[in-house]
């Protein structure tokens, strides 16, 4: 049986709340005409490189927790909406910090402050088009002026924290619309297409079977590809997609979940020939054929597939082509999961999108 998922916090701001926070003499973003939807600082759409640090639950903090770096590195966020708020911390030892919108210019961001612990919009864009977007937020380094200098111990390996870049949250805005749950393939008539291949005979498999499986046997390494159709999100802003394969067989253990680049990726692995080697071109090759990130991560039935429907989203799709992998192959661990050619429609793959379905 399908199970209920958890979506994301989500508050609508009517127009008639906006004129009682104006005269309450309350602070609005402007982009708060529509729905809110709070995305944590640990949500998978957030990525890190490197690894940020994160903090102990503190007061003031959205989900008691948030995410700091001293030394360097960046953090993606990917959403859909029209408008987004960088939820961070301005104190006495936070430095200067660049945002980037979709790849555009880079802007400053000054995170100081000489009051302590002040949380709140660091950032924020609105006007934007109702569609996926990329937001990446990078340390420079640099620090204002005014900014504590110093070291700070606190039983670890002193460094200095004139500079840190802080997340708490972002909150994404997006048209006034109905919260819906969408659901794609599974039981519920989509036509969707998988195929399990192995190294030796890529295709010898190819859309017809009733079981896929990822890991390794001792035919070889197993994948499994699967399109999913994207017609019924055509008047929906997804907030959240989970990614639901019912486990037939096998061990457990973490499989990843990756997106096919578009039209290189199902063209590679529709015309391989059954005997051909995997190699230049063809459902094995990261570089070639999907992208390496984001990616989900799961060692149970559910796939949070939010970033990569997102990006899907985002260059037009009308599939979201995703394939199913082990990234650490161990002869004879494999793990099953029923197909879209199943007997039984409640197990075949389902895709799972919670939204707003916009009048």
């Amino acid at each position: 049986m399908r199970r209920q998922k958890a979506a994301p916090l989500r508050v609508s701001v009517t127009g008639l709340l906006f004129v009682l926070a104006l005269l309450l003499g309350l602070v609005v973003p402007a982009a708060a005409f529509g729905a809110v939807t709070r995305f944590e600082q640990d949500h998978p759409s957030v990525s890190y490189t490197p690894v940020w640090n994160v903090n102990v639950p503190g007061v003031g903090l959205s989900h008691g927790t948030y995410s700091w770096t001293n030394a360097g590195g960046s953090a993606t966020f990917t959403f859909t909406g029209t408008g987004v708020d960088w939820i961070g911390r301005r104190q006495q030892w936070f430095g200067i910090a660049e945002v980037s919108l979709d790849s555009g210019p880079w802007q400053a961001v000054n995170l100081y402050s000489p009051d302590d612990f002040l949380t709140g919009v660091v950032w924020s864009a609105s006007g934007l088009s109702n569609q996926g977007h990329t937001l990446t937020i990078r340390w420079t380094g640099r620090q204002d002026p005014a900014s504590t200098e110093g070291v700070y111990g606190g039983g670890l390996p002193p460094y200095n924290v004139a500079a840190l870049v802080g997340i708490d949250a972002f909150d994404v805005y997006t048209p006034d619309g109905v919260p819906v749950t969408v659901d794609i393939g599974g039981a519920y008539g989509d036509t969707m297409f998988d195929t399990y291949l192995y190294s030796y005979r890529p295709t010898g498999y190819f859309g017809n079977s009733t079981a896929n499986f990822a890991g390794s046997t001792a035919v070889g390494e197993e994948r499994t590809v699967i399109s999913i159709p994207l017609a019924k999100l055509a008047d929906v802003t997804p907030q959240q997609a989970i990614l639901d394969l019912t486990k037939s067989n096998g061990t457990l253990f973490p499989l990843r979940v990756y997106r096919l680049r578009p039209t290189l990726g199902r063209a590679t692995w529709n015309e391989f020939a059954a005997g051909s080697a995997w190699g230049a071109g063809g459902a094995k090759d990261a570089a070639l054929d999907y992208f390496a990130v984001p990616f989900a991560a799961s060692s149970g039935d559910d796939f949070d597939v939010t970033a990569l429907l997102q990006a899907a989203l985002a260059e037009g799709e009308s599939t979201l082509d995703l394939i199913v992998v082990d990234p650490a192959p161990v002869l004879g661990r494999y793990a099953g999961f029923y197909a879209a050619d199943c007997v039984h429609p409640a197990y075949r793959p389902c895709l799972e999108v919670e939204g707003f379905e916009v009048p």
